[in-house]
């Protein structure tokens, strides 16, 4: 047990330190695709939260399959928390989230949000490109920013992928093979994430 345990640390470490350098050069490039937003948040956040729920499993004697579960659950689970964080950097409100809304598009951080608008919508992705990577982006041109994902359809497709995982999640906590209170507490740490507001 100790040894899977290690194993699942070390695993884990080596996917966010991945995960970190392929988005790098991903952001150096400006070519992220869906897909490859897909991996790094695989390879970041949902490492981190599917390790930290195959842990543990593992503390309390859950067997491979169940542990297994445990993963599969926390990947979507991480993947639906970082489009719904991605989502709330600059919908959120700074007074909410803690930071800047704008940072975001100040970092050109490629989120499903640009990605999305990079590759289906070239006119509305030009538009977006006057505010992407800009310094000190004022009030008036992240409600820009945010007609122009409003309009283009990101912000919704943003959202139903984000709403497609929180129910692959729910679902996957059906599939466990653990007592309904501790299903419960599950389902209510995801409801939690789904209604989050920072």
């Amino acid at each position: 047990k100790d040894y899977q345990m290690l194993d699942i640390i070390s695993s884990t470490v080596k996917a966010m330190s991945e995960g970190e350098i392929y988005q790098m050069e991903k952001a150096r490039r400006m070519d992220i695709t869906e897909e490859d937003y897909y991996e790094i948040i695989k390879a970041k956040t949902a490492s981190l939260i599917s390790s930290c729920c195959m842990l543990g499993a593992l503390s309390v004697g859950a067997n491979e399959s169940q542990v297994e579960k445990m993963r599969k659950f926390g990947t979507s689970a991480g993947i639906a928390f970082q489009i719904k964080d991605d989502i709330l950097g600059i919908y959120g409100g700074k007074n909410k989230i803690g930071k800047s809304n704008t940072s975001d598009i100040e970092e050109f951080k490629q989120t499903i949000l640009y990605s999305y608008v990079k590759i289906n919508k070239p006119d509305y992705y030009k538009k977006l490109l006057k505010y992407y990577g800009k310094d000190n982006i004022t009030e008036e041109e992240l409600i820009e920013v945010q007609k122009i994902l409003d309009e283009s359809g990101s912000h919704k497709y943003a959202i139903e992928k984000m709403n497609d995982m929180f129910y692959k999640a729910k679902q996957e906590i059906i599939l466990l093979d653990i007592k309904e209170q501790i299903k419960n507490i599950l389902l209510g740490l995801i409801i939690y994430l789904e209604i989050r507001e920072k």
